[in-house]
């Protein structure tokens, strides 16, 4: 039975920037969410800051593990700040997800990523759609952010973006990547529909039921 939760992975990279917060973002983010009157939960990414702090220890130690556990404390410090600023709870871990109660929570598992617990309390609280919102928009049959012919991909198989996410997949602390394979995967069993969208196709998403950015669907 699925619930009425809508869980969104909310990529670190769009409320940060530079060496600090994208306030614009955050407040665009907090308001939209405000109006939304269903339960949902967030799941926060680290962003720059994360990459930051394991850029810095990577001078000193290569141990991964650690640099991973370096990253989730700071995307729980990110969803503690987003949970204050939504009014909702803030959950330690995706063990105290509940069904039709909405919270926000960070990383948990060294090597995953927050995208992947996104897919976990999806599966868990067995929602519909998990909506991906990334600084790009979508899914690019090359990175926009290098080549300006790239072009938006609006609607992909599991198994083709599955094959992408292989390739980009490095599995590396601090790497920005649109989706990674482990997320991809539990998405794929949970048989949930995903949509990789930009901040500014939120809106639209949520209440006029428009498509925007990249569908994934088996």
């Amino acid at each position: 039975m699925r619930s009425n939760n809508l869980v969104i992975s909310l990529g670190g990279s769009v409320i940060t920037k530079n060496q600090g917060f994208d306030l614009n973002s955050i407040s665009k983010f907090a308001n939209i969410m405000k109006k939304y009157k269903k339960p949902y939960c967030v799941v926060v990414g680290g962003g720059i800051i994360a990459r930051n702090y394991i850029e810095t220890y990577y001078k000193f130690n290569k141990n991964s593990f650690l640099a991973d556990e370096i990253a989730i404390s700071i995307t729980k410090a990110n969803a503690r700040l987003i949970s204050s600023i939504l009014n909702i709870e803030f959950k330690e871990s995706l063990n105290d997800v509940q069904k039709n109660s909405s919270c926000v929570l960070g990383g948990e598992i060294p090597g995953f990523t927050t995208d992947t617990v996104a897919a976990l309390v999806a599966e868990k609280i067995g929602a519909k759609k998990l909506i991906n919102i990334t600084n790009i928009g979508g899914i690019y049959d090359k990175d926009p952010r290098k080549y300006k012919n790239s072009k938006l991909i609006k609607s992909i198989s599991y198994n083709e973006f599955l094959k992408m996410g292989i390739k980009a997949d490095k599995r590396n602390a601090g790497t920005h990547f649109p989706f990674d394979i482990i997320a991809i995967k539990i998405s794929m069993r949970a048989n949930l529909d995903l949509e990789i969208i930009s901040l500014n196709d939120l809106e639209d998403v949520l209440f006029k039921h428009k498509k925007r950015g990249t569908i994934v669907k088996l």
